[in-house]
């Protein structure tokens, strides 16, 4: 199990059992690398990678080692400095067996990354 797993499982056990415990520091976690580049793979390694969002990015362009670090790096940036804003979602639409449409919204990836990060270690696959 990675450190990163274990620390997510840990701060979901400790809120679950102390639901009035105040966690400090917990957004420097969300901007180390290792975090980043986990949730990145994470994400890449999931088939809705190959869907865009709105601004058109898909796994095919984080495919070189080069642009995933570039990508890291931005983000990483952007985290730190607090100037990280997510992008609205792209909205689709699917068709119902009943032949409705049922509204579908697409995150962008790094839209993606940043909630594979928040998310609580009893429901991520990240690291695994």
């Amino acid at each position: 199990m990675s450190d990163i797993i274990k620390i997510q499982r840990s701060l979901a056990t400790k809120a679950k059992h102390n639901p009035l415990h105040q966690f400090d520091h917990l957004y420097r976690l969300i901007c180390r690398e290792d975090w980043i580049r986990t949730a990145l793979k994470s994400v890449l390694a999931n088939k809705g990678a190959k869907t865009p969002g709105i601004d058109g990015v898909t796994k095919k362009e984080l495919a070189s080692n080069t642009a995933k670090d570039e990508f890291v790096s931005k983000l990483q940036a952007e985290l730190r400095s607090k100037q990280f804003k997510p992008k609205p979602v792209r909205r689709i639409y699917i068709p119902k067996a009943n032949g409705k449409r049922r509204p579908q919204g697409i995150s962008t990836l790094k839209d993606r990354v940043v909630q594979m990060m928040t998310e609580d270690g009893t429901r991520t696959n990240m690291g695994n």
